[in-house]
């Protein structure tokens, strides 16, 4: 049984509120793990050492691809989309072990030991690794449909297309595409109003750019998360009541996480992905707490548990105070 009364009063929902203070806790973590860098890196120095050496390779390899699609945005963006999902892949297989650790060290500092918060059922893990990794497919796609749509673009008179039906074709595409991306998070009606808004004022090229970060945002939320919901062991229904309480704190946090991750533009790599996690842990420790594990219903740990809830859903939101 994950934690499903834990709603997260202080940030409720998906709601403007709720996405100020998370960007708030954003800045207030990247603050505390900027004080703390020389110690991380002092810790996990073995670690770092290992993903530097993979990243360099990774750069070496990037390089001439990335002057090659220079002159083509959704080109580059694809690439940077590529980077960061191989980052996490890589994170996933081969360094599951020092991620978890990082992550479960920030987020309960009395963590009895390494090799007890790191045990998981390998199929979670496998299973959380995929669903933060399938998405990638989508940027391919996006890209076939950019060139797709630009050559009947240039084309329209040979192709004996009107320009009005083209006109038409496009935007039902990014309708559905917008749709997909949002709806999860604003429902159908708004997901398709926003969509139907981007279509008009946009376009065709920066529409299937802001839906390909949108998805890199998701993936990357769902990367960091892995730690957290491979130990919790949500049900379908108890995630899906966790992510829509806090739906607006996390999308604020990731919103400046994602600002850090794109603007470093040729830093991406296994190194910063694994660096992220240190924050994360930190904010994730201020919104969500799992049931302690290995424990029966009424013992003292589960108590503790219990009151703390209570305690959280009963303060006053710290960052109004």
């Amino acid at each position: 049984m994950a934690s499903p009364i834990f709603l997260s009063k202080p940030h409720p929902g998906f709601s403007a509120q709720a996405f100020e203070n998370g960007a708030k806790l954003a800045l207030w973590e990247f603050w505390r793990f900027a004080i703390r860098f020389v110690d991380i890196c002092r810790g996990d120095w073995r670690v770092l050492l290992k993903l530097s050496l993979v990243s360099v390779t990774w750069r070496v390899v990037t390089l001439p691809l990335y002057k090659t699609a220079q002159p083509f945005l959704l080109l580059t963006q694809t690439l940077q989309a590529l980077e960061m999902w191989l980052s996490c892949f890589y994170l996933l297989t081969f360094a599951y072990p020092d991620f978890s650790w990082a992550f479960w060290r920030n987020f309960q500092p009395f963590a009895k030991s390494r090799e007890a918060m790191c045990r998981s059922n390998a199929d979670r893990v496998r299973k959380s690794s995929l669903s933060a990794t399938k998405r990638f497919p989508w940027y391919i796609v996006f890209l076939l449909l950019l060139g797709t749509l630009m050559i009947e673009v240039s084309q329209v008179h040979a192709a004996g297309l009107k320009s009005r039906e083209l006109t038409a074709t496009k935007m039902l595409i990014l309708l559905a595409l917008w749709d997909s991306t949002l709806k999860s998070a604003l429902g159908s009606f708004v997901s398709i109003a926003v969509g139907a808004i981007m279509t008009t004022c946009l376009s065709l090229q920066l529409n299937l750019v802001l839906i390909m970060q949108f998805y890199e945002l998701h993936l990357l939320m769902h990367f960091l998360l892995v730690p957290y919901v491979s130990v919790a062991q949500f049900t379908a229904t108890e995630y899906s009541m966790w992510v829509k309480a806090r739906g607006g704190v996390i999308c604020g946090f990731m919103a400046l996480v994602y600002v850090l991750v794109s603007s470093s533009g040729r830093l991406v790599s296994p190194v910063l992905m694994y660096l992220l996690v240190f924050p994360f842990a930190c904010f994730m420790a201020e919104i969500a707490e799992p049931v302690p594990t290995g424990i029966s219903l009424g013992a003292k740990a589960h108590s503790a548990w219990c009151a703390r809830q209570l305690l959280w859903l009963n303060r006053l939101p710290s960052l109004e105070e």
